[in-house]
């Protein structure tokens, strides 16, 4: 937990060693202690889960508590609830993970704010628009490829960011932001994947240079 501080924790470390009457105090007077707490920090983020809604939210009460103690207070407007299945209530989409977060469904959806290219386009426009697929975990990672190959072409053609792209080039273009507004209009990628019934591949490659692990599970993008 005291990795999330941004301060030097080695005081707080040799603090905690023999819990002060104040601490123990504290905790005492702060929400029920769970027996279980499902917690987890990706980089800025905290994250909160149980096998039920209540679960979470007890996690998330004492956890809380718990950094409030330390000067470390949570903002309640960048709270998201979601849960396996989505809610049922009404309420607007969330964003994780840089894509946004379809609650009702609890489906995941890329981001895509480019647009059709004119008659004529530059290498600084064609940079711009094929920039505009964000998708940090690879979800629609053949087409981000497909995207990069075009790159690679232009830049082979235009050395300056003002050169006018060539009509093939300009078709290709045209071609992938169809094609990318079509997938991110349809494709749902579910949140949360069940993996007890399917079947992880790992792949592992080494050299003496660098080693490297892929963890894949055959799941289903849903639409």
């Amino acid at each position: 937990m005291l990795e999330a501080c941004s301060y030097d924790i080695t005081g707080e470390i040799s603090q905690l060693e023999i819990p002060t009457e104040e601490g123990v105090n504290y905790i005492k007077d702060g929400p029920p202690i769970p027996k279980k707490v499902m917690f987890e920090k990706f980089v800025d983020d905290l994250f909160f889960g149980g096998d039920t809604a209540e679960e979470a939210r007890s996690s998330k009460e004492f956890v809380t508590h718990f950094f409030k103690g330390h000067g470390l207070i949570t903002d309640p407007l960048k709270d998201l609830t979601t849960c396996h299945g989505g809610r049922e209530e009404l309420h607007d989409d969330g964003h994780l993970l840089g894509y946004t977060l379809a609650l009702d469904k609890d489906q995941l959806v890329c981001m895509f704010s480019g647009y059709m290219p004119a008659e004529q386009c530059d290498k600084r426009r064609a940079c711009a628009i094929l920039s505009s697929l964000y998708d940090p975990m690879g979800l629609l990672l053949e087409v981000d490829m497909a995207g990069r190959l075009i790159w690679r072409d232009i830049c082979a053609t235009c050395k300056e960011w003002s050169s006018i792209l060539t009509v093939e080039l300009i078709d290709r273009l045209k071609l992938w932001v169809r094609q990318v507004e079509e997938v991110v209009a349809n494709t749902r990628t579910q949140r949360f994947v069940e993996l007890a019934e399917k079947g992880i591949i790992v792949s592992t490659d080494a050299s003496n240079d660098a080693w490297g692990v892929d963890i894949s599970a055959q799941v289903t993008t849903f639409r």
